[in-house]
């Protein structure tokens, strides 16, 4: 880290124009976004005075499932001022015991050989994708119905979201006040998620988000592990798709980690096609 540089975090920033504009993203939207960020989340940006030299968002919300913190959305300018950041990074980790970190590469230009010659190897990646076209949403089989969040609760949502994704990369374990503080966040809308519930529970869930400039994206589509294998997969992506579809979003998108082959498969069959993909790499500690 050169001297003249340190790092802070985005709360220290006097505004958050310079984060959005890293990162490409509307400023309003993205205030939205931080103040629905589970606990164990923080922004941290490398500035130079006044300038932002390299950002991202440092994550420990797994430390003691996975012995893993996290840097994501990892963006600058230029490599070098990521690798600074990098290294904050990795210091912070070791001070919070952490066996390895991952690192999300989001907007970095020719980061992957200063990475490598760090000692990081690739492990993953996250792949967006955009939707081609529009297709029908399918019947529920019988004994399974759908819900809003004001009917199962914000315990519901936590239960099945934890269950749901806790062995898929990217993912971060949710609480109840996670969940709170999302529900209160400006930019929240009930209205684009659903839940599907049985005689034993909650067994799968959807979320659709629009952003500001009318994209709109499959956020999460999980199922517990008993309800897998029954086409409930399918039927959440129809269903979160249509209920972004009465927004008249201009695209459909979403996201998923490269190494989820079934997800994969299931949106390459439903017409999806990739745009783009930001790596992971992780280093020991």
């Amino acid at each position: 880290m050169t001297k003249s540089s340190t790092v802070v975090p985005w709360s220290a920033l006097p505004e958050l124009s310079a984060v959005a504009a890293l990162l490409g993203r509307d400023a309003g939207e993205l205030r939205d976004q931080v103040a629905a960020l589970p606990g164990g989340i923080e922004g941290v940006a490398l500035v130079d005075g006044a300038r932002v030299r390299a950002l991202g968002l440092f994550v420990r919300t797994d430390l003691t499932r996975t012995g893993k913190c996290s840097l994501v959305w990892l963006s600058a300018p230029d490599a070098a001022a990521a690798m600074e950041l990098v290294a904050d990074a990795e210091a912070r980790a070791e001070r919070e015991g952490a066996r390895a970190l991952v690192v999300g590469e989001k907007r970095v230009r020719g980061a992957a050989p200063l990475l490598t010659a760090r000692g990081y190897a690739r492990v993953n990646a996250l792949v967006t994708m955009r939707r081609d076209g529009r297709r029908p949403v399918l019947p529920l089989p019988a004994g399974v119905v759908e819900r809003t969040l004001a009917e199962v609760g914000p315990d519901g949502w936590v239960e099945i979201e934890n269950a749901a994704f806790e062995h898929l990369p990217f993912a971060v374990r949710v609480t109840r006040a996670d969940a709170e503080r999302q529900m209160a966040a400006p930019a929240f809308d009930a209205s684009l998620m659903r839940f599907l519930v049985d005689g034993e529970g909650v067994l799968g869930m959807l979320r659709g988000v629009i952003d500001r400039d009318g994209v709109g994206e499959v956020e999460s589509i999980g199922l517990a592990a008993r309800a897998r294998g029954r086409g409930l997969g399918r039927w959440l992506l129809r269903r979160c798709e249509a209920l972004l579809d009465e927004r008249r979003p201009r695209e459909v998108r979403l996201r998923v980690a490269e190494s989820n082959a079934p997800a994969i498969s299931l949106y390459r069959a439903e017409g999806y096609e990739e745009v783009s993909r930001d790596v992971a790499w992780e280093r020991g500690l």
